[in-house]
């Protein structure tokens, strides 16, 4: 389909995290678009299905990238932590571990 086809309709421009796509992700409409028979990729009424195989994947990849950062984000904070203080002033051994870091070793 056309990027002017009457029907379609481009909502607003998405901010993301993400800036690696040209272009960047949009919200569009379609409301009475008329798709030539000859522009149908696949069988017709399979697209969602088909976007779904694409997507779940995709989905799978930024959850992953993501929860690496946090990770490393984590660790960069947690040894902040442990040496925080004045040079003569130190965290007793496993304080800086508190919280998010301890859940976090008991789930891997």
């Amino acid at each position: 389909m056309d990027a002017d086809n009457p029907g379609m309709k481009i909502v607003r421009h998405i901010d993301t995290l993400d800036e690696t796509f040209f272009g960047g992700h949009c919200e569009v409409l379609f409301d009475g678009c008329v798709v030539p028979d000859d522009a149908v990729l696949g069988e017709v009424d399979k697209g969602f299905e088909y976007a779904q195989v694409r997507l779940g994947p995709a989905r799978t990849t930024h959850c992953m990238r993501r929860l690496g950062i946090a990770r490393r984000a984590q660790d960069i904070a947690v040894a902040r932590a442990a040496g925080r203080g004045p040079p003569a002033v130190r965290l007793p051994a496993g304080r800086a571990r508190h919280g998010p870091a301890d859940d976090r070793r008991q789930r891997d």
